[in-house]
C-alpha cells in the first residue's frame, strides 16, 4: 500500500505508531533493581493491585510480557541480578500496533500505571499503556483500537492505515481523511462488506456498527454515486458455489478461530440447529430474566445460524461477535481465547435467553438422606427444571452424583446436581519434558528432548543433558532465548522454573578459570551503527578471559561466528555494557578489553552479506528420542473424574453430625445422561508463578463412546457418537 500512515485523534502523533506504543531503551536503574529490600511484599502488593485496581475511565493500564512477569514473581526476592530488562518487543509489530493473536495472562498482563511504576526501573525495551473507555456495556481496556485501512474512492491505489478508538464516531474521522487525500466537498465514508461498498452511519460508533477492523473508502459524491453504492471486483475464491447447506466457512475476523470452531460445533448439532432455523426459538425468548441478555445472545446466535444454512458463502460473525462482546469483555478486541470459554458462556447466555420459565419460584430441598436415591435424584431434577427449563437443558444438560463421607464419624452425604458438560482432568506425569537445542564448539547444533523430575533444579537439567551430549556439566551453559537474545541464564541450584512457551538452548563453553561466558547477538543490517532491538537469529555463547586484546577478540569472534557465513565478507562488532551505549570494536586498535558475564556483544552483518544461520529451528538436526508425549484415551480421563479423593487442608467440607469442617473423601459418579455431551478437557495445571499445559495426548472413537460403566443411575444405554 502507498502513503501509509497512522493518524491519533484527540492526542499527538508519535512516530507512525499507535497510540500507547513508544520504542526506547529506557533503563532507570532505582531501588527495586538494586535492593530487592522487601521484594517478596512488593510481588504481593503488584499481584493484588493487578486483581482488585478498578477501572476508571481515562486512567491508563500497561501490557507486560507476561514471561518477564512470571519470572520476575519467581526469581526477583531470591536473584534479583538475573531478571533483565522488560521486553516488550514481541508483543508489538513493526508499527508498533499490539499484535492480534494474543492472549492475555497468557502471553500478558495488563496491570495500572501503580504497578507499572514499581516495575519500570528494570528497563524495557517498549511500553505499551491503553486507556480505559466507557463503552455501552461498560468500562474497559482498549487494548486493540480498530484498525482501518481508508481506501481513496476516486484512486484507490493511494490508501491509509488508520487506528482508532471504538468509541469514534465515522463522522471524527472524515475531516482529517479529507485533508490528507485532499478531497473537498460532500464525502461519503462506506465499507467494504462481502463484495459491495455499502453506505454506513457516520453518526455512529465503530463499536455501534460491530467495526473492530474494517477497509473504508471514502466517496466524494458524484451525480453518478447520489443513489446507490457500486461494486468492487469480488475477492477471489469467496463463493462457495454448489456447497450443502450449512457446509460454509465462518470468517476469521482476527484470531476468532476459538470462536467459529466453537461455533460449528454447535451448528452441526442437529436438534439445536433445527430450534433455531425453523424460528421456534423466536416464540421462547425471554427478556424478562434478570439472569440473561435480553434475548440478543439468542437472537445473534438464531441470525448467524439461518445466514450458515441459508447461504453457500462464507459467512461473517462480525455482528455475532459484537453482540457477545458487549456482555462478555474478555471476547471484545483480538486477542486469542479458549474455546470451551466462549462455548460455555454462549450455552449460559442461550440458557438464559430462552428460559421458558418467566418467574423463577422459590425451590425448598429436603434435607432427608433416608430416601431411596432414585426418588432423592428425580426429585432434584424436577426441582432444577422449575427453575430451569430451556432447549439447552432438554438438550444438553445432565446429572451428577456426589458423595462426601466424613473420616471421622462415618457420615455419608449424597447430593445431585446438574452438569452442562464433562470438565475432565487429564493424566499428568511425575516428569517435565524440556526441549531444547545444544549447540557444540565444533560441531552441528542439534534439537532433543530431555526428561527430569518435576520440581529438579537446574544442575538436574544439565546432568540429563551431559548424558545426551557427553559433556561435563561444567561445560554446559544453559539460556532462555527470547527474542534473539539471551532473556536469562540458569544458576545450578535455581529450581527448575521452565514453561512450554520458553525456547531454551544450552551452549557448549569452556570451564578454565578466569574464563567468562559472553553472548553473541546479530544485528540486521543499517546504514549506520547503532545498538538497537533489530536483532535477528539465535545468539551464540563464546567464551573468553576476563581479559584480552581487540585483535585477539576479532579473531576469535571471526572464529566463532564463520561458520554461519556462507561467504565471510566482514561485520562491525560492538561491546555492550549494562545500561550504556554500544561501543564499535575496531581491529586496528591493540587496547585490552575487560570483560564480565554482563556484557555482550553484537555483531552487524554488512549490507550484502549472505547468512546461514545454522541454529534456525528448520535446519537443526533433531534427536527423536524420548519426544514421543505420553497417551491415554477418555476412558483415563473418566477414570481420573470419578475415582474418590481427599479434599484438601484449605477445602474442607463441613459435617454436620460431627459440627465442623473436615478433610472428607469425595466422590463424583454420572446419574443422568444430556442427549448431546459436551466433553473439556482440562489441559493446564496452575501453581503460584506458571500455567503448566499437561500434553498427554488423548484419544477418543468417533463412533460408540460407551459411557454405561460410569453411570449409576437409572439413565440410557450412554453410547454416543461424535
Amino acid at each position: 500500500m502507498s502513503n501509509e500512515f497512522i493518524i491519533k485523534l484527540n492526542g499527538e502523533m508519535r512516530d507512525g505508531k499507535r497510540e500507547g506504543a513508544s520504542c526506547g531503551n529506557e533503563k532507570t536503574p532505582g531501588r527495586m533493581m538494586q535492593e530487592p529490600e522487601g521484594a517478596e511484599k512488593v510481588v504481593r502488593n503488584v499481584e493484588s493491585m493487578i486483581q482488585t485496581y478498578p477501572l476508571r475511565e481515562n486512567d491508563f493500564w500497561y501490557l507486560v510480557d507476561y514471561r518477564w512477569y512470571l519470572r520476575w514473581k519467581s526469581e526477583w526476592p531470591s536473584a534479583p541480578g538475573t531478571i533483565g530488562e522488560i521486553e516488550n518487543k514481541s508483543l508489538v509489530d513493526e508499527n508498533g500496533s499490539v499484535k492480534n493473536n494474543l492472549m492475555e495472562n497468557h502471553d500478558y498482563i495488563l496491570m495500572p500505571q501503580s504497578c507499572w511504576n514499581r516495575i519500570r526501573s528494570f528497563g524495557f525495551d517498549v511500553e505499551i499503556k491503553r486507556k480505559v473507555i466507557s463503552t455501552e456495556s461498560g468500562l474497559l481496556i482498549e487494548v486493540h483500537p480498530v484498525d482501518l485501512v481508508i481506501e481513496n474512492g476516486l484512486n484507490r491505489n493511494v490508501n491509509m492505515r488508520l487506528s482508532v478508538s471504538r468509541i469514534t464516531r465515522v463522522e471524527q474521522i472524515k475531516a482529517p481523511i479529507m485533508a490528507q487525500f485532499q478531497l473537498s466537498g460532500k464525502c461519503y465514508m462506506m465499507m467494504v462488506e462481502e463484495g459491495e461498498i455499502i453506505a454506513i452511519d457516520e453518526s455512529k460508533t465503530f463499536e455501534q456498527l460491530s467495526i473492530m477492523s474494517a477497509v473504508l473508502v471514502i466517496v466524494p459524491q458524484t451525480e453518478e454515486n447520489k443513489i446507490k453504492p457500486f461494486k468492487i471486483q469480488e475477492p477471489v475464491g469467496y463463493k462457495r458455489k454448489g456447497s450443502s447447506s450449512g457446509l460454509v466457512g465462518l470468517q476469521n475476523l482476527g484470531n476468532t478461530c476459538f470462536m467459529n470452531s466453537a461455533l460449528q460445533c454447535l451448528s452441526n448439532t442437529e436438534l439445536l440447529t433445527e430450534y433455531f432455523i425453523s424460528g421456534k426459538y423466536l416464540n421462547e425468548i425471554n427478556t424478562e430474566n434478570p439472569l440473561g441478555m435480553k434475548g440478543e445472545i439468542a437472537g445473534a446466535y438464531g441470525q448467524l445460524i439461518k445466514e450458515m444454512w441459508t447461504t453457500d458463502e462464507a459467512v461473517s460473525p462480525r455482528h455475532f461477535k459484537f453482540t457477545i462482546s458487549r456482555f462478555a469483555h474478555q471476547f471484545s478486541g483480538y486477542q486469542q481465547h479458549d474455546s470451551q470459554e466462549l462455548l460455555s458462556f454462549l450455552m449460559d447466555g442461550l440458557h438464559e435467553d430462552l428460559n421458558r420459565i418467566k418467574k423463577k419460584p422459590y425451590v425448598e430441598i429436603k434435607d432427608d438422606d433416608t430416601r431411596d436415591e432414585n426418588i432423592i435424584a428425580d426429585e432434584m431434577w424436577q426441582l432444577h427444571k422449575k427453575r430451569n427449563d430451556s432447549i439447552i437443558v432438554d438438550l444438553f444438560q445432565g446429572q451428577f452424583k456426589s458423595t462426601l463421607v466424613c473420616p471421622q464419624c462415618g457420615y455419608v452425604s449424597v447430593t445431585f446436581d446438574p452438569f452442562m458438560y464433562l470438565s475432565l482432568p487429564l493424566p499428568s506425569t511425575s516428569q517435565s519434558t524440556i526441549q531444547l537445542t545444544f549447540v557444540f564448539k565444533n560441531k552441528t547444533p542439534i534439537k532433543f528432548s530431555v526428561k527430569i523430575p518435576k520440581n529438579s533444579f537446574i544442575q538436574d537439567l544439565k546432568e540429563a543433558i551431559s548424558e545426551k551430549v557427553d559433556l561435563a556439566t561444567s561445560k554446559i551453559f544453559v539460556a532462555d532465548v527470547y527474542c534473539s537474545k539471551i532473556h536469562s541464564t540458569f544458576e545450578d541450584k535455581r529450581r527448575l522454573h521452565i514453561t512450554p512457551n520458553d525456547t531454551i538452548f544450552a551452549y557448549e563453553v569452556d570451564d578454565e578459570e578466569g574464563i567468562v561466558q559472553i553472548p553473541i547477538y546479530f544485528k540486521a543490517p543499517k546504514k549506520e551503527y547503532s545498538y538497537s532491538e533489530d536483532l535477528f537469529g539465535e545468539p551464540l555463547v563464546i567464551s573468553l578471559p576476563s581479559v584480552i586484546s581487540q585483535s585477539k577478540l576479532l579473531n576469535l569472534i571471526k572464529e566463532k561466528v564463520s561458520p554461519f557465513l556462507v561467504a565471510p565478507k566482514g561485520f562491525n562488532i560492538g561491546l555492550k555494557e549494562p545500561y550504556g551505549p554500544c561501543i564499535e570494536i575496531k581491529e586496528s586498535e591493540e587496547n585490552d578489553l575487560n570483560f564480565s558475564s554482563s556484557h555482550t556483544l553484537i555483531l552487524q552483518i554488512k549490507q550484502d552479506q549472505e547468512f546461514s544461520f545454522l541454529l534456525n529451528p528448520t535446519q537443526v538436526t533433531e534427536d527423536h528420542q524420548d519426544s514421543s508425549s505420553p497417551k491415554a484415551d477418555l476412558g483415563t480421563c473418566l477414570d481420573l473424574f470419578t475415582r474418590t479423593e481427599k479434599l484438601s487442608q484449605d477445602d474442607p467440607w463441613y459435617c454436620k453430625k460431627c459440627k465442623k469442617h473436615q478433610q472428607a473423601t469425595k466422590k463424583f459418579d454420572l446419574w443422568r445422561l444430556p442427549e448431546f455431551l459436551v466433553v473439556h478437557l482440562k489441559r493446564f495445571s496452575y501453581n503460584r508463578f506458571f500455567r503448566d499445559k499437561i500434553d498427554t495426548f488423548i484419544d477418543y472413537p468417533i463412533e460408540g463412546l460407551s459411557l454405561a460403566k460410569y453411570v449409576k443411575g437409572p439413565s440410557r444405554n450412554g453410547i454416543y457418537d461424535l
